[in-house]
């Protein structure tokens, strides 16, 4: 019996890892860099507000001062998606 849960970072489910939802970014001269994360392996697909910004299971995303939703999509029509905001 093992007391501890599985790591998400094993979960089979696609997972974004980072941001969390409801994160809130602070800009530095009107730009926040955003690390991105998914519990995949293989490829998937970022899309930054509709518009696909990478294809690895880690990203780096600028972006300007806003409300954003991100969505990573892998293999078949498996998805998850987080918002976050960016304050100046």
């Amino acid at each position: 019996m093992n007391p501890l849960p599985k790591p998400v970072e094993l979960d089979a489910k696609l997972r974004i890892l980072s941001p969390q939802p409801g994160d809130r970014f602070v800009s530095l001269n009107e730009q926040a860099v955003i690390h991105a994360r998914s519990n995949q392996q293989g490829p998937v697909y970022w899309f930054l507000n509709g518009q696909l910004v990478g294809t690895e299971p880690q990203i780096r995303l600028t972006a300007a001062p806003g409300d954003y939703e991100l969505r990573c999509c892998g293999k078949g029509r498996e998805y998850d998606e987080v918002r976050f905001q960016i304050t100046q």
